[in-house]
């Protein structure tokens, strides 16, 4: 998988399976840029990518609001002139029974983990389709 000169975009790629996620496409010499809430594992996985000479980015983006995640493609757009890689990996888990879960709680996993895939893909898509 070469990926030299591509732009991804990788929602929740400062831990877990989004940062090895992140690693692997700088790896293969995409630009990564990476779309989370956690400065600190965001700068901790940008270190790690740049140790090794890859190039990557963080933007403090919550998936679940529109501005940011509209924000997010914006910026990757200023930056990087385009995107040819998104990868809508946020996502969260609620280990608990249903009947002593919160619609708060249920609202908050949705947006994280649905909400978060149509808007990325709604403000990002445009631009892949330009290509």
């Amino acid at each position: 998988m070469e990926l030299d000169g591509k732009v991804a975009v990788v929602t929740g790629g400062n831990s877990g399976i989004g940062r090895a996620i992140s690693e692997v496409f700088a790896r293969e010499n995409a630009k990564v840029v990476i779309g989370a809430r956690n400065e600190k594992n965001a700068a901790q996985t940008v270190e790690a990518i740049s140790r090794k000479n890859g190039t990557a980015t963080f933007i403090r983006t919550d998936v679940r609001e529109s501005s940011q995640v509209k924000r997010l493609i914006e910026e990757t757009i200023r930056r990087y002139g385009t995107i040819d890689i998104l990868c809508n990996n946020s996502g969260l888990e609620l280990v608990k029974p249903i009947v002593d879960t919160s619609e708060d709680e249920w609202d908050f996993i949705m947006n994280t983990n649905l909400r978060s895939v149509f808007l990325a893909s709604k403000y990002a898509l445009p631009h892949m389709m330009k290509k």
